[in-house]
């Protein structure tokens, strides 16, 4: 692309989606669904191979949340085998942190997300392409 992405493609109609057994009277109980030309689909299809690859090995082995081929049952495992480990050791108190970033998609900083796929290698031409996308 030599130009912005087209601003028709960048559009899309969104939809409030009451989330399973919530308040339907509560704001926050409800999940926004945006649906999106499907040329922008497909098109975000072809790139994010091309950006998913500089992912690879950078990516914290204890990051389980939106990890391909991660499981989260796998991060209980781990959780649970650290109180195992804490009751052989009484001595040194086990901490546990968590994050869970309620909403972080509708906070994110395009900005820093831009700027940590410039960090990572993407190519230029795809990093514009992303940019333009989120602009």
């Amino acid at each position: 692309l030599r130009q912005p992405f087209p601003e028709i493609l960048k559009s899309g109609i969104l939809t409030p989606i009451l989330k399973k057994l919530k308040d339907p009277s509560i704001l926050d109980n409800y999940r926004g669904i945006t649906v999106t030309p499907v040329f922008t689909k497909l098109f975000e299809c072809v790139l994010l191979p091309k950006i998913e690859k500089h992912f690879h090995n950078k990516q914290s082995p204890l990051q389980f949340g939106f990890t391909k081929g991660v499981s989260m049952i796998l991060a209980a495992l781990i959780v649970s085998e650290a109180k195992c480990e804490s009751k052989l050791t009484p001595l040194i108190p086990l901490c546990l942190i968590t994050v869970d970033s309620m909403k972080a998609f509708d906070v994110v900083s395009h900005v820093i997300v831009l700027d940590k796929l410039y960090e990572i290698g993407v190519h230029p031409k795809i990093w514009t392409i992303v940019r333009d996308l989120y602009d």
